[in-house]
């Protein structure tokens, strides 16, 4: 039989959010240095080096935002990611983490292919790399959102965690086995039943549950995780079901999302945290993918492209959050798998670079700031 309804949280609510841009965002030309560079004019140093893909001085004008202890006081934002400027900028909401990637050791161009373990220019380790965040394998197998899960469902407190990936399984979920809740995967088309045209009407769930359920004495220990998962997944997914087909569900009609994947899956995540009382889940950490950055060619036209689609997508998220009452509740943080070299190539594209900018937002984040080394 189904487990009992989730009890309504009593302790205050909040999430991650985790948006991973596959392919590796040229953030060289999300956040660019335009002024306040004392002696240097690193505006100048940047039209050079990024020759026929260097944006214009009077576009990233528009979106200026400030910095302090970085090479240059004043920064200009890609025309396409207003949000950035808006959040950071305007509203404090947000900083940037300048120069992020996945080492072991400080290393050069002549020496990293000897000195570190990491696979630096690989789409695939570098992926891996930024979701799990663990490159000397101090718990193997494991990420950063997963890790939050152990220690919040793993002590005295125990929080109800839910973690949960849409449109994709993903390691940048995964907890130890032991302790972490089970990780769900759904689609931003929404949850479908188990079974909608059942053969025996009445008894194919029930006996579907019975054949999965409880292991016995003498049971496998994969018979033990086979069940668990298995009837875990049957409760959420009705439990889920019954959340997501109630008017309560329903995003609010100021929150315009594109009709475009990330658009979708920012929307699911909204109604996701829309129902979270009613599902009793304390803490939410969510993690959505956007492709396409993998830009070796045209990467202006792309990251054009790109950005508009998910300033659009991200503004529609950050607009229900805040009708929700969440605003304050919620982060965000968007990682790529690496930057993009410098130079452009002969299609005026970039390369696979090194170290990239990234950024952290949410009503309660500390910022105005952008924080390591540009």
């Amino acid at each position: 039989d189904p487990s009992p309804g989730p009890k309504t949280p009593e302790r205050p609510y909040k999430a991650v959010v985790q948006i991973m841009l596959l392919g590796g965002l040229d953030s060289f030309n999300l956040v660019v240095p335009i002024g306040g560079c004392g002696e240097k004019d690193m505006y100048a140093e940047y039209q050079t080096v990024r020759g026929s893909v260097a944006l214009d001085l009077a576009t990233l004008s528009a979106n200026p935002i400030t910095t302090n202890g970085q090479v240059c006081s004043r920064m200009g934002v890609h025309p396409q990611f207003s949000i950035l400027k808006e959040m950071y900028e305007d509203n404090k909401e947000a900083l940037v983490v300048a120069n992020v990637g996945v080492l072991t050791k400080e290393v050069n161009k002549s020496n990293y292919w000897q000195e570190t373990i990491t696979q630096i220019f690989a789409h695939n380790a570098m992926q891996e790399e930024i979701k799990t965040l663990d490159p000397r394998d101090a718990i193997p197998y494991t990420s950063p959102l997963g890790r939050m899960a152990d220690a919040l469902t793993n002590n005295d407190n125990k929080y109800s965690v839910r973690s949960v990936c849409i449109d994709t399984t993903s390691e940048a979920l995964i907890g130890r086995v032991d302790v972490a809740p089970p990780v769900f995967s759904i689609s931003s088309a929404g949850v479908t039943g188990f079974n909608k045209n059942p053969i025996v009407e009445e008894t194919m769930t029930k006996t579907v549950r019975q054949l999965n359920g409880n292991a016995y004495s003498n049971s496998s220990l994969f018979a033990e995780a086979w069940s668990k998962s298995f009837n875990a997944a049957m409760d959420q997914t009705e439990a889920l079901l019954e959340q997501l087909t109630t008017t309560g569900s329903v995003v609010s009609s100021t929150s315009n999302f594109p009709t475009s994947a990330i658009g979708m899956r920012l929307k699911m995540a909204a109604q996701f945290i829309k129902v979270r009382q009613g599902m009793g889940v304390e803490r939410d950490l969510i993690y959505v993918e956007m492709p396409g950055f993998d830009t070796h060619s045209l990467v202006e036209q792309g990251l054009r492209e790109l950005l508009t689609d998910l300033n659009a997508s991200l503004g529609a998220f950050v607009t229900e959050l805040k009708s929700q009452g969440v605003w304050e509740q919620v982060t965000i943080i968007e990682t790529s798998d690496f930057a993009r070299t410098l130079s452009p190539n002969g299609g005026a594209g970039t390369d696979h670079g090194w170290g990239g900018h990234m950024v952290v937002a949410g009503g309660a984040v500390d910022g105005g700031k952008m924080v390591g080394r540009y």
